[in-house]
């Protein structure tokens, strides 16, 4: 799913500058976010089984289009490139 895509966003698309910065922050939110959906998951396919999958569904829908519209295209760039 998109748990790998924070990862491989890390080092191509922060610049150098900001790397130990943001690259851990990153990480956090992603493992935080991993936690939140872990422990509603059990929850919400005991009240709705059909609702949760369609709730993870809609979710992916939109983190699909958010990536497309959003990251730029890095293929073939130099990491200064990328920066600029």
């Amino acid at each position: 799913g998109f748990f790998s895509i924070p990862w491989s966003m890390i080092p191509e698309l922060y610049p150098i500058k900001y790397i130990n910065f943001l690259g851990p922050l990153t990480v956090i939110v992603v493992l935080l976010y991993d936690y939140i959906a872990t422990q509603l998951y059990p929850i919400m396919i005991t009240h709705d089984r059909n609702g949760t999958i369609y709730f993870y569904c809609i979710i992916s829908i939109i983190a699909t289009i958010f990536l497309i519209i959003v990251l730029p295209e890095t293929r073939g760039k130099t990491k200064t490139q990328i920066e600029e």
